[in-house]
């Protein structure tokens, strides 16, 4: 019974908890650098994920992080500029943006 009591608590440690969108997240798009030709640059941010269910699991987990921390910074839009994965980590970087107008269509 002490096994499968550790074994257990050990299956919960290291599955990752993922990051959830928060609602102002929800409002952050992702673009194309040649789309924020018409953007204001916010800033820079990065994210990480480390032993998840699943590398899916993981980057969209830095996904959410990204645009958690692009709508605190201001920002509406970020671009991708780097994404690493394996089984055990995602690190994820990307420019953030304030785009009133992106090709035609308001925010």
């Amino acid at each position: 019974m002490k096994k499968l009591v550790m074994i257990l608590a050990m299956a919960i440690m290291v599955s990752g908890c993922a990051t959830a969108l928060t609602q102002q997240g929800m409002t952050v798009r992702r673009i194309q650098y040649d789309w924020a030709a018409d953007c204001e640059f916010v800033g820079v941010v990065e994210a990480s994920e480390a032993w998840g269910n699943s590398v899916a699991d993981d980057q969209r987990s830095t996904l959410n992080q990204i645009r958690n921390q692009a709508a605190l910074m201001g920002g509406n839009a970020f671009a991708l500029s780097m994404s690493s994965s394996n089984l055990m980590h995602t690190l994820s970087q990307a420019d953030v943006y304030y785009c009133p107008n992106i090709k035609g269509r308001k925010w």
